[in-house]
């Protein structure tokens, strides 16, 4: 007489398909988790950002550049742009490392307005998001865009 021990074919795919889908519930958390990271890593150096402003505006009378003439512009989120801001504030000792791109990898976003002449716009940065799409405007955030106000307007 033989004793079959072992596993059967079912049983095998059984126990795969569970590993299977316990995985996918895990890296679909591990997802969640990550954007909720660079969520908060975005938020927290806009605030840094805010600080490092209000340090440069102190010492020059103005934030930083960016060559806004336009109260009805928005000028474009990209690496030249902001890499000028970056520079200003390295060079006045208003912030040691700006990071020059958000957590997904791209420029901030920057519309200075506070040199304009306008009563209705603020000078603000912003992050693209996870999505990259700038839906945001200095009215305000929109989409998944993350956005922080750095001065009221002026009047």
């Amino acid at each position: 007489m033989k004793n079959n021990r072992g596993f059967t074919l079912i049983e095998l795919l059984v126990v795969i398909a569970i590993i299977g889908m316990l995985s996918a519930i895990v890296l679909a958390s591990l997802s969640v988790a990550r954007q909720k990271g660079n969520d908060s890593a975005a938020k927290s150096e806009l605030v840094q950002f805010r600080t490092a402003f209000e340090i440069y505006l102190e010492s020059h009378n103005t934030y930083p550049p960016n060559t806004d003439s336009c109260s009805a512009c928005t000028n474009p989120c990209d690496a030249v742009s902001w890499n000028a801001v970056v520079s200003a504030l390295k060079t006045s000792n208003s912030m040691s490392n700006p990071p020059a791109t958000d957590p997904w990898g791209r420029p901030w976003c920057y519309d200075n307005n506070y040199d304009v002449n306008t009563c209705t716009l603020p000078t603000a940065i912003w992050s693209m998001g996870k999505n990259g799409s700038s839906e945001s405007s200095v009215n305000g955030p929109a989409g998944d865009d993350i956005w922080i106000p750095i001065a009221a307007p002026s009047c």
